[in-house]
């Protein structure tokens, strides 16, 4: 028996877990320093017991003791071992806490005259005390801040600024319970920019190259200004041809009489060599893509003498295919005259398929999928497919398909873009079902272009024409006054738009203007059961007015006009007014005019005019406050016929949650203040509505 009870006790010793416990730790409890300790405690178990870990659990300890004033906290552990097998039986963490210090004083003072700077405005680099608590010491802390006091005298020009920091403990240390902190400045002078020298540059005069990197002598200089000023001479050189130049630069410090100032020349080192031909251009990493694309994109040319700018605005032109993950061009000096150029690019995937599903609250949930071909079978066209549907809980329903070809270089010009579009819609909106289905052939021409200061380009300025053909049958009408509109109708249109896009930002722009204008026309000589006129235009303010916030402004209105022997402008082609980017009041579409029924009927005019204040407030969320106001105009048949004598109003606000690349998930509630009664059911519009959609109004 006295055998079995050895062997339980051996096994046990064998196979049972070690353990831990704490000693010392008076102001912070057990569960406190588990929690520390968590982590590392497992990777110890489940890595042989490697001391490395425990070794980590006692630094996190330490650290949080450190970090709440405890200066002079000791941690260490001790390891207690079985004598026969050596395996761990028990780990011990004996903490000596001392007390924690508070930071009782922080004094500024000068290491020789007097601070050239306020204390005031050095006090702004310390660490302050909290609102709420005690102001425990951290001392690196406070050696970070002194840090920023040094680098702040080195951007205004002190650049031999010495920041010394002496901790005044009390009682004597290790006892201590507060300490009185001397920040000691020692300025040194200041550097003034005397003047610039150029050694080694045959191609150009020091007049030329001092244009290229003017300056004002006597003006504060500041660390890394000579660098600045070297990589300007660069791009100088690099833009006049001279591809393989080489430029250094020294300080020189000029001592003065005046201990508290030193003068600086700035030495430019020029090794020019020659002008650079560009010898031999070749592609790499397009395997899928014909490298005929890529050369469409080049901007430079063998035999051509090298220049800056269009290395550069090739690679934007090839990266703008959006073909390729990244590119790279390659210089290769081959001679002291010639480079040859290795255009490196990555090719994206060709072909993805997405699911994508979303909700807002005119069409529900609604799901699809998009197939992308971004170059399709090698050529550079793009194909895209896309089917979605409303599947569940909207209060309208559609399902959509969308099937289009683009050429992004028609005749090989980098400006026209041409895209044929077939497409099938089965709609449902208040006041009538509607299927169509037909196709688009549209030019879009890019007229004007920027360049930002992060070298992306953007077309400012767009001109697009083309011609669609509808066929569009009305299949279910709710106003039983105007049933005769059910049917197929043949639209024959062409169209023109003109886009102005100054925004900084297409998702969330801080500032810059949006503004379009498009035309419509409808022509039974080309095949169309109509005859109208339509035009459209759009235009919205956004004005950066504090920090991040923004106000939006925007008015959009339009007319369509009947002419030759039509009478009346189809209902599916009328202007409708209610919705999440119009007024907010309403509910889509839902705008008066009004039947008997309270259906929307539309109208021939539109105009609406909003303004919007969006404040961010943290990572990506923000809130908007709003106010809209517009009509729809049933009959325009002379210009006196478009005023604006029923607005409707809408007023509100709304929370939103900016998701990149896609724009602002948006949750708007709008009120509305002042409701009318429909004169021919006698209800009342309702008071208020609730939208969620993505993409911010306007």
């Amino acid at each position: 028996m006295r055998f079995l009870c050895i062997l339980f006790f051996l096994l046990l010793c064998i196979t049972a877990e070690p353990t831990y416990h704490f000693s010392g730790n008076n102001d912070y409890g057990d569960s406190t320093l588990q929690g520390l300790i968590a982590e590392d405690w497992q990777e110890y178990l489940e890595n042989g017991q490697d001391v490395s870990y425990i070794d980590d659990a006692a630094y996190k300890i330490l650290e949080n003791y450190r970090n709440n004033g405890y200066h002079f906290a000791i941690v260490d552990y001790q390891i207690e071992k079985n004598p026969e097998t050596l395996e761990h039986i028990k780990v011990s963490f004996i903490i000596n806490e001392y007390k924690a210090i508070l930071v009782k004083g922080i004094a500024i003072k000068s290491g020789g005259e007097d601070l050239f700077f306020s204390e005031e405005r050095l006090r702004k680099f310390i660490t302050p005390p909290p609102t709420l608590g005690k102001y425990v010491f951290k001392k690196s802390r406070f050696k970070a801040d002194a840090s920023q006091i040094e680098l702040f005298y080195n951007s205004k020009g002190f650049l031999h600024t010495k920041v010394n920091i002496d901790f005044l403990f009390s009682p004597e240390k290790p006892d201590s319970e507060q300490v009185d902190i001397d920040i000691t400045i020692d300025e040194g002078p200041r550097a003034y920019l005397d003047n610039l020298r150029f050694k080694g540059n045959a191609g150009f005069s020091e007049k030329q190259l001092s244009a290229v990197v003017p300056f004002k002598r006597g003006e504060i200089f500041k660390p890394g200004i000579n660098n600045d000023m070297t990589t300007r001479l660069q791009d100088f050189y690099r833009e006049n041809s001279y591809a393989q130049i080489k430029i250094k630069s020294r300080i020189v410090i000029i001592p003065q009489e005046d201990k508290r100032k030193e003068n600086i020349i700035v030495d430019f080192f020029i090794e020019e060599k020659e002008r650079n031909y560009i010898n031999k251009i070749t592609i790499e990493g397009s395997e899928i893509s014909d490298p005929q694309i890529i050369m469409q994109q080049l901007d430079v040319a063998e035999g051509d003498l090298y220049c800056l700018s269009n290395i550069i605005s090739t690679e934007q032109n090839i990266q703008r295919c959006n073909l390729f993950f990244y590119t790279e061009i390659e210089e290769i000096p081959v001679s002291d005259d010639k480079i040859d150029l290795r255009v490196k690019v990555k090719e994206r995937k060709r072909q993805t398929y997405s699911f994508l599903a979303g909700y807002n609250t005119t069409y529900g949930i609604v799901a699809g999928v998009r197939y992308e071909n971004i170059s399709f079978l090698g050529t550079g066209w793009q194909f895209v497919t896309d089917i979605e549907s409303t599947i569940f809980g909207g209060e309208l329903d559609k399902s959509e398909l969308e099937i289009s070809f683009t050429d992004p270089w028609v005749f090989g010009r980098r400006d026209l873009a041409f895209t044929m579009k077939g497409f099938a819609l089965l709609e449902e909106t208040p006041s009538f079902t509607i299927f169509n289905r037909g196709a688009d052939f549209f030019f879009s021409h890019y007229l004007i272009q920027n360049i930002s200061e992060s070298g992306l380009v953007k077309y400012v300025l767009t001109a697009e024409a083309g011609y669609r053909i509808d066929f569009s049958e009305i299949i279910d009408i709710e106003d039983t006054d105007i049933e005769e509109e059910e049917g197929l109708v043949v639209f024959s249109t062409l169209h023109q738009k003109l886009t102005l896009d100054l925004r900084d930002n297409i998702v969330f722009p801080l500032y810059g203007t949006y503004s379009y204008i498009e035309f419509e026309e409808s022509l039974k000589a080309i095949g169309s059961d109509v005859d109208y006129f339509k035009a459209y235009a759009h235009s919205a303010w956004y004005f950066n007015v504090l920090l991040d916030w923004v106000l939006a402004i925007g008015i959009r209105g339009g007319v369509i006009i009947p002419f030759n022997d039509t009478d009346a402008i189809p209902i599916q082609k009328r202007f409708f007014g209610g919705g999440p980017t119009s007024v907010r009041s309403f509910a889509q579409n839902e705008m008066p005019p009004l039947d008997e029924e309270d259906n929307p009927i539309g109208g021939e005019g539109i105009f609406i005019a909003s303004a919007e204040l969006r404040i961010p407030i943290y990572s990506g969320l923000g809130v908007s406050l709003f106010a809209d106001c517009g009509e729809v105009i049933e009959k325009v048949r002379t210009f006196n016929d478009y005023r604006i004598s029923q607005v409707k109003y809408g007023i509100g606000c709304g929370i939103w949650y900016n998701i990149p690349h896609l724009g602002a998930l948006r949750l708007d509630y709008a009120y509305n203040p002042d409701r009318e009664v429909n004169p021919l059911s006698g209800n009342k519009e309702d008071a208020s509505q609730i939208f969620i959609s993505i993409g911010f109004a306007f």
